[in-house]
């Protein structure tokens, strides 16, 4: 269990620190609407009657900070924490399958029009937000992010060329989106509480609590002792997320974009 002390000066994104920590600020410029909104997220939009017409899109800066609390009770020895920041990274790595493929693919494709993914010509960014990351997990986020925006923008570019009909843009990068959308929703549901392995295996009045909210800890976890819920190997799988889960294009928890 990481002491806890009054020193800033560490870098919380590296490993998950119980502590305070210096935070990773940067200026991240952003080319298409889709990146600008995997950014900003979106609140749930209501009619008159109460009705929600459009649901929440979790952006970047409610994802950051609601890894936060996972990420600094990993590193005080609290299983839930461990658990979820397993879940976030393997949320992650399923985004980013489809989305390195697909720009594998757009360079390719941009290298037999004389170009690649690092000189095909690119509008000015729409806007360039400064962003603040507390996180490692807030690292993985923004570079899903900076590469869906990549992508989209590279697809927009071939498409402007001919070389990429407008229903295939359409309909491939509604899937990536869904990709973004369903990795950053996995910072959602999380409940602190001041929990460690003994507390969890006695079922003490909190764990019980923190189970009832979140679903049982995954044996796996049990075993994963300090930083390694971060920097070792996921060790649990897709059954292992919590909530019961529906595939992307019929989930109904995020609208599109």
């Amino acid at each position: 269990m990481t002491e806890e002390t009054n020193d800033f000066n560490v870098p919380g994104y590296d490993v998950p620190t119980g502590r305070p920590s210096i935070a990773l600020t940067q200026d991240l410029p952003l080319y298409t609407n889709t990146g600008l909104m995997m950014m900003n997220g979106r609140p749930v939009v209501k009619d008159g009657d109460g009705r929600i017409t459009q649901h929440i899109i979790v952006g970047f800066y409610l994802y950051e900070r609601k890894m936060r609390d996972p990420w600094r009770d990993a590193a005080r020895g609290n299983p839930f924490g461990a658990w979820w920041v397993q879940r976030a990274r393997l949320a992650m790595e399923q985004a980013r399958g489809p989305i390195d493929e697909a720009l594998d693919e757009m360079d390719r494709r941009l290298r037999a029009q004389g170009f690649n993914l690092d000189t095909f010509p690119i509008t000015d960014p729409k806007d360039t937000l400064q962003i603040r990351i507390k996180t490692g997990l807030g690292l993985l986020a923004r570079d899903l992010i900076k590469d869906g925006d990549l992508l989209e923008a590279s697809m927009l570019f071939l498409r402007s060329l001919g070389e990429m009909p407008n229903d295939e843009f359409q309909k491939r990068f509604k899937v990536y989106r869904q990709h973004m959308r369903a990795a950053l929703r996995a910072s959602m549901r999380y409940h602190h509480f001041p929990l460690t392995v003994d507390a969890v295996r006695d079922r003490t009045p909190d764990a019980l609590e923190a189970e009832k909210r979140m679903g049982p800890v995954p044996e796996a976890i049990f075993s994963v002792s300090d930083d390694a819920c971060w920097t070792g190997p996921i060790v649990i799988d897709s059954t292992d997320m919590g909530h019961k889960k529906s595939a992307p294009e019929t989930q109904g928890a995020i609208a599109s974009v």
